[in-house]
C-alpha cells in the first residue's frame, strides 16, 4: 500500500507544472485568477471525495 502511494506521489510531480502552465497559457489575461482557482478547485473536489 505504502508503495502505491509513493508511486502516485512520483507520478504527479512531473504532472502538475506542466498542467499549471498549460491553464496559465489558456486562460484569457483578464480572467486568469478565475481560471486558475476554478483549476485548484476542481484538484481540491477531486481530493477531498477521495479521502471521504
Amino acid at each position: 500500500m505504502l508503495l502505491a502511494g509513493t508511486a502516485l506521489t512520483t507520478a504527479e510531480r512531473p504532472h502538475t507544472p506542466v498542467s499549471m502552465a498549460f491553464a496559465t497559457a489558456l486562460s484569457p489575461p483578464a480572467a486568469r485568477g478565475r481560471y486558475l482557482a476554478s483549476f485548484q478547485y476542481s484538484f481540491t473536489v477531486a481530493g477531498l471525495r477521495l479521502s471521504a
